[in-house]
């Protein structure tokens, strides 16, 4: 059975000036199910369960859940625990910053545009250094980041 549900937008903030004739807008959601339940009813439950879905869905498809190739149980439980722990970590940090655009980003976005950056490996004097460009790509975003590992 299909349910749909339409609810009404709170009107936008951003409108300083009133309309002559505002429109309603609307988000539109629609489920797909067996239960014998109310289209709101099987909105709250599926709406729930959708956190959920995503949380699995990066956690197998951006962090590497899904290649465990390992054919031993033990070893495959470690990755899985360390993996688990890293995209954990990772989402930790991005929802303690103060910043509303780091606390959106899928652990994907945060390895491109944060921990991909472009640098140039130099070596002298039996050391390896990185040279990184002075201006970030996302300069707010990575001080943000930063500030995350700084003492209190």
């Amino acid at each position: 059975m299909f349910v749909a549900v339409r609810c009404r937008k709170a009107p936008a903030a951003d409108h300083a000036q009133g309309e002559l004739l505002p429109l309603a807008q609307y988000d539109y959601f629609c489920d797909v199910t067996t239960e014998p339940l109310s289209p709101w009813q099987a909105h709250r439950t599926y709406g729930q369960r959708a956190t959920s879905e995503t949380w699995i869905e990066e956690a197998k498809n951006q962090t590497g859940l899904a290649q465990l190739k390992t054919n031993r149980f033990l070893a495959n439980a470690a990755l899985f625990q360390c993996a688990v722990l890293a995209y954990n970590t990772l989402r930790w940090m991005a929802l303690l910053s103060a910043n509303a655009t780091l606390k959106r980003w899928e652990p994907r976005t945060v390895r491109t545009f944060l921990i991909r950056v472009a640098g140039k490996l130099l070596g002298g004097a039996n050391q390896l250094r990185i040279k990184l460009p002075r201006q970030h790509l996302h300069p707010k975003v990575w001080e943000d980041w930063l500030a995350l590992s700084q003492p209190l």
